[in-house]
């Protein structure tokens, strides 16, 4: 039987609701699953957690344990009761508003009871401590990460036959919309070779760098997010053999990686993390993750056409939007005597007048082999006093040095 998502009701038939559900242990990596597979394969698309149509399936990765079960969890006891106390449960579904299911509270503490009861059927095989170099012992916990990433990709792509993850790390609060997203962009994902994830994650998505109003509105990035992710399993079979040690989200932002391919991503974020502690000692978290703004507006993604998201539309649009915009210095941008609601551009022509424009203008400034945080092509694109602002390399761009990390 061939592992497909499906999501039509009147095809799959009658089956148990899906649920949203996470348990936090850390750190911990959720996959969405599908089952009950109807007879015309076709008539199918990929189904994540919570969609409450068809008898769903489910794999929950923990840092020590992998919950396999005929009950569809995903997320955990945070993620659940937030949406349910939203109301936003059978909605963030994919669900119309207005005709939702509400769920309540209980619902999610005997969900919590039932991973509780499957943590114990099967363990991560492999908790001990991994062999380093005596000056990486320090960051044994990115190596323990990236070696829990392979052994639960592989149970879920492999083992389990799955054709599509999402993944969720343990300490992440996820938006009433997450699943709605998701569900709406896999066609674009699979469709378009240019492309190799969609994120949840605005790196940049901190209050007053976002457009509170445009929460439908979703950009290509060149820049690995993370933090609420979905990638197919053609992409883990050419990743997994090659697997890093450690560090696995740099690596995936390598150009030997990236191979010049991009993900999705939203203006506001889907996911928060609340995560201080951790592999980062919260450094990181105090300087920008605590920021972020959380999406609280269901988009009706699936509603929408999301053609234009495929390089060819896509590019076209951007580079017009971008370069048609005034020229303006950040001295301008930030006295205050501009004129019009923009959008507006500031160009850098080096590695050094990036990061000193990124830091005077409050966007993250660190570069990944050349690219610069949500960035595409090599333009930022951010909220600054109420005007969309475009941080960009001059016209003509062609490619990332790089030597610009």
């Amino acid at each position: 039987m061939n592992n497909q998502f499906c999501f039509e009701e009147n095809t799959c038939g009658s089956g148990d609701k899906g649920w949203n559900f996470r348990q936090g242990s850390s750190p911990e990596v959720v996959f969405g699953g599908g089952g009950d597979y109807p007879s015309s394969p076709s008539s199918c698309a990929p189904s994540f957690l919570g969609f409450p149509s068809c008898f769903f399936y489910a794999a929950l990765f923990s840092y020590t344990r992998l919950f396999p079960s005929p009950i569809s969890l995903s997320l955990t006891v945070i993620s659940v009761t937030t949406l349910c106390l939203h109301g936003r449960l059978g909605e963030g579904g994919g669900a119309e508003p207005g005709g939702k299911e509400e769920w309540g509270v209980a619902g999610g503490v005997d969900l919590a009871k039932e991973v509780i009861r499957l943590a114990d059927e099967v363990d991560q095989p492999d908790l001990s401590d991994i062999q380093v170099r005596p000056e990486h012992r320090k960051f044994q916990g990115y190596y323990k990460i990236s070696r829990h990433y392979r052994w639960a990709l592989n149970q879920v792509f492999n083992t389990l036959s799955y054709s599509t993850v999402v993944i969720v790390e343990d300490d992440l609060e996820v938006a009433p919309d997450f699943f709605e997203y998701f569900r709406a962009l896999y066609p674009i994902l699979r469709a378009d070779p240019t492309l190799w994830c969609v994120s949840a994650w605005n790196d940049n998505g901190r209050e007053g760098l976002v457009d509170p109003g445009k929460a439908d509105l979703l950009y290509r990035t060149d820049f690995f997010p993370g933090l609420g992710w979905m990638l197919l399993k053609e992409l883990w079979t050419e990743l997994e053999p090659k697997w890093p040690a450690t560090f696995w989200d740099d690596w995936m932002r390598q150009p030997e990686q990236r191979r010049d391919r991009s993900c999705i991503r939203p203006e506001i974020s889907r996911t928060l993390t609340f995560g201080r502690k951790g592999v980062s000692l919260g450094q990181f978290f105090d300087q920008y993750l605590r920021y972020i703004k959380l999406n609280t507006e269901f988009v009706p993604f699936t509603k929408r056409d999301m053609s234009h998201l495929v390089r060819e539309k896509y590019d076209e649009m951007f580079e017009k939007e971008v370069y048609s915009a005034p020229s303006v210095t950040a001295e301008e941008l930030k006295g205050g005597s501009l004129q019009g609601t923009g959008p507006f551009r500031v160009q850098y022509s080096s590695k050094d007048s990036f990061k000193v424009l990124a830091r005077s203008l409050g966007v993250m400034d660190d570069l990944k082999s050349g690219v610069p945080r949500a960035g595409y092509r090599g333009v930022v694109s951010f909220m600054s006093r109420g005007r969309r602002i475009y941080l960009a390399p001059p016209s003509g761009w062609t490619h990332y040095d790089t030597s610009w990390s």
